[in-house]
């Protein structure tokens, strides 16, 4: 599996997102019942963001998320965890500051 080194230059997490997948059923007098759906329920979601890269940075991390088509894993650590994960990035963009500098933004989902 790939690992994405990521630069460290400009790069901030702009937010987490946990989103539990749970099963519910309603019954007609109002209760409710939710159970997990599957083993790992929690997909957890990470919002990164380098502002002010040189373009050959964000050209590297584009292509590097280009290759993997939001569909292949890669390994990362976010700040907050211990140990590296698998995470698939289905959309990032690239914004062009001026000519030598360029803000990309991206979204990590876990991937179980």
């Amino acid at each position: 599996m790939p690992a994405l080194a990521l630069p460290e230059a400009g790069l901030s997490e702009e937010g987490k997102t946990a989103r539990p997948k749970l099963r519910k059923v309603s019954f007609g007098d109002g209760y409710e019942f939710a159970t997990p759906d599957g083993l790992n329920h929690i997909r957890r979601e990470y919002r990164v963001k380098w502002e002010g890269v040189t373009h050959a940075v964000a050209d590297t991390l584009e292509a590097f998320l280009t290759a993997r088509g939001g569909h292949e894993a890669f390994s990362w650590r976010p700040s907050d965890a211990s140990e590296a994960a698998e995470w698939r990035c289905g959309n990032w963009s690239r914004k062009r500051l001026s000519a030598a500098h360029a803000t990309m933004t991206a979204t990590f989902t876990e991937a179980f």
